[in-house]
């Protein structure tokens, strides 16, 4: 978990954003009435904001060493 936080940090550091997954910003603004044909940008950035944790827990999931946290039967 250190080293996922330490990631996203050095990529805040040197000023880049992470990719952000368009899939994600969709949930959000339907979930409010909108999409994203017909929204606007001040209305997609809350949904973009939003979308970074789960997009950053879906990272760390999917980037952990399985080995560690398989539970064996």
């Amino acid at each position: 978990m250190d080293t996922n936080e330490n990631g996203m940090q050095v990529i805040m550091h040197i000023g880049r954003k992470l990719p952000i997954y368009t899939a994600l910003v969709d949930t959000y603004l339907k979930a409010n009435g909108m999409d994203c044909v017909s929204a606007t940008a001040e209305k997609i950035h809350p949904s973009e904001k939003r979308s970074v944790k789960p997009q950053m827990a879906m990272g760390f999931i999917l980037g952990s060493y399985r080995v560690c946290f398989v539970k064996i039967s």
